[in-house]
């Protein structure tokens, strides 16, 4: 586990890194092409395992508290980022409880989240000063207790294929338009890392991988083998989608077709979702001279074709909590789709959060939550239960 409004991007330059999204159990598929050479390794320092005590500790709903990341498992259940802490709901948002590890540190920010079910959460926090360095947290019991991690990376973007197989994207510096990354695997659920891939200034770049240029926005895999880094860089018509086949070793360049009626565009891709092996979900945002729209590629065959639905005239925030049922709501207009795509209903919701959004979150058709957070500092959580026609703060 998704607004380009001023305040939501203020926000999101602060805290966002990937995704939300599905995970599928992992059922290796073998790799159209010859396996590249065995990745580089690392050799890393001896973990730390750290089960600290965790004092749980409320955090209020509603109004008051910046949520920046939230991802919610089931209607009541749910895991969301602060701007100081991590936090859990076991009713739905109207209470939180603080389970953040209790060495945490507030102050080694950014802090990047991946939250894989009730009970398993990984995070990571960049070291103050050295940023290719961090700390990096594990829980398996739904934030009661945490392992403990130094590593040799900061924050960064995550995907985890189940409780051990996960990456992570982390940056290693930008320049005007380009953006340095490298990318680890764990296979032990956070305690060792190999690096598999560095895109670095001043190395050759082999063609068709993943350039220096351009802005690394995500990355997903819904395999041990396959995966898929997404971004965008400022010009027309240029796909910036890279997908691997031996498990981030190698990547090549991934084409798709623009949607009917749409011959020049800037492309921006998020990272794709995946809610089984075979179907998966690519989110894009698309500037042309006349106006800008969001749309959803779809695939069901692993992500080898993407075939693009009806595009949504508006940017906005997007939560597609199952293969058939999308949302994007640009704070004004709410459009849903239950058909892939195919069409889409408008909805003008009773809550106005135009220029607020900070995140958005379906479970299902019916039930989603938003976070906001207006020009004054003003933040707070709100829930719908009829598919965000009315939106209240969460209550018991």
């Amino acid at each position: 586990m998704k607004n380009r409004l001023t305040m939501v991007i203020l926000i999101a330059l602060l805290v966002t890194l990937l995704a939300g999204a599905c995970k599928p159990t992992p059922t290796p598929a073998p790799p159209t092409e010859t396996p590249a050479p065995p990745p580089p390794t690392i050799t890393p320092e001896p973990p730390t395992a750290i089960p600290p005590t965790v004092t749980p500790t409320d955090v209020p709903s509603g109004e008051g508290t910046i949520f920046t990341r939230l991802d919610m498992i089931t209607t009541t259940t749910g895991w969301a980022l602060t701007t100081t802490t991590v936090v859990r709901t076991m009713d739905g948002g109207a209470n939180w409880t603080d389970v953040a590890p209790a060495d945490w540190n507030d102050a080694m920010l950014p802090t990047s989240a991946f939250f894989q079910n009730e009970d398993h959460a990984w995070l990571a926090q960049t070291d103050p000063v050295d940023f290719e360095r961090g700390v990096f947290y594990h829980t398996s019991d739904g934030g009661a207790s945490w392992k403990r991690y130094d590593v040799p990376f900061g924050a960064g973007t995550m995907s985890f294929v189940d409780n051990v197989n996960g990456w992570i994207m982390v940056g290693l510096g930008a320049g005007a338009g380009s953006q340095a990354i490298a990318i680890f695997a764990t296979h032990n659920g956070g305690a060792t890392w190999t690096e598999t891939y560095r895109r670095d200034t001043g190395e050759p770049e082999p063609a068709g991988e993943i350039p220096l240029g351009g802005s690394k926005q995500g990355i997903t895999f819904r395999d041990l083998q396959h995966g898929w880094v997404a971004g965008s860089v400022p010009a027309d018509n240029i796909v910036y989608l890279y997908a691997t086949e031996n498990g981030g070793v190698n990547f090549q360049q991934q084409d798709i077709p623009m949607p009917d009626g749409i011959s020049t565009a800037m492309l921006s891709l998020e990272a794709p979702i995946f809610y089984t092996n075979m179907d998966g979900l690519l989110p894009v945002l698309l500037f042309t001279p006349d106006a800008s729209a969001t749309v959803f590629y779809t695939t069901a065959d692993g992500g080898l074709s993407w075939t693009p639905t009806s595009p949504v005239p508006v940017l906005g925030s997007y939560s597609a909590p199952s293969p058939d049922n999308f949302i994007v709501w640009d704070g004004n207009t709410l459009y849903h789709s239950n058909d892939q795509g195919q069409s889409w209903d408008a909805v003008t919701p009773d809550t106005n959060l135009e220029g607020m959004i900070a995140a958005l979150d379906f479970v299902d058709e019916q039930n989603g939550w938003v976070t906001w957070m207006d020009g004054d500092g003003d933040a707070g959580l709100y829930r719908t239960t009829d598919g965000g026609q009315t939106w209240t703060v969460p209550a018991p």
